[in-house]
């Protein structure tokens, strides 16, 4: 029986951050330990296509064959750890392999659909656990610090 050789080739989500900087830190990280990693911004995907304030739009991504490694890297090692701790996670089962928002990104037709429900206010954009498969709404928007250490509201 032939195994499909793309199956351990594909990128996935690792981790789903607000910050550009948080996920640099973390693909850096990643690479320092051989594994190959990217980093993924839909932060304009977001704001022109599905018509949104960007938020957890930076995704730091693996080869699907090295997702148990890194994982299992990320939890043991606490320099990875802290900056793991930035990443956004899943209110039902802590995954920081989240998307935003819950809408297809392969498929017009039902992203299409789904952006007519919400701009009707039919619907609400949510974020979607890529392990669970929960939806949630943020109970509050992304905030940064200013260098007074004053919370600053992410645009």
């Amino acid at each position: 029986m032939a195994t499909d050789p793309s199956v351990g080739n594909v990128w996935v989500n690792v981790a789903t951050f607000d910050e550009l900087a948080d996920a640099q830190q973390m693909e850096s990280a990643l690479k320092k330990e051989r594994f190959e990693a990217q980093v993924q911004n839909e932060r304009r995907l977001q704001r022109f296509w599905f018509i949104v304030n960007p938020q957890g739009g930076i995704h730091v991504q693996i080869r699907s064959g090295d997702l148990d490694k890194v994982q299992e890297f990320l939890r043991a090692t606490p320099a990875a750890q802290a900056i793991f701790q930035k990443a956004i996670r899943c209110p039902s089962c802590d995954s920081s392999r989240v998307q935003y928002p819950a809408m297809t990104r392969k498929n017009l037709l039902p992203a299409l659909v789904a952006q007519v429900l919400v701009i009707l206010g039919i619907q609400k954009h949510e974020f979607y656990c890529e392990d669970c498969h929960f939806t949630w709404v943020r109970s509050e928007p992304p905030h940064r610090t200013n260098s007074l250490g004053e919370a600053v509201k992410l645009k």
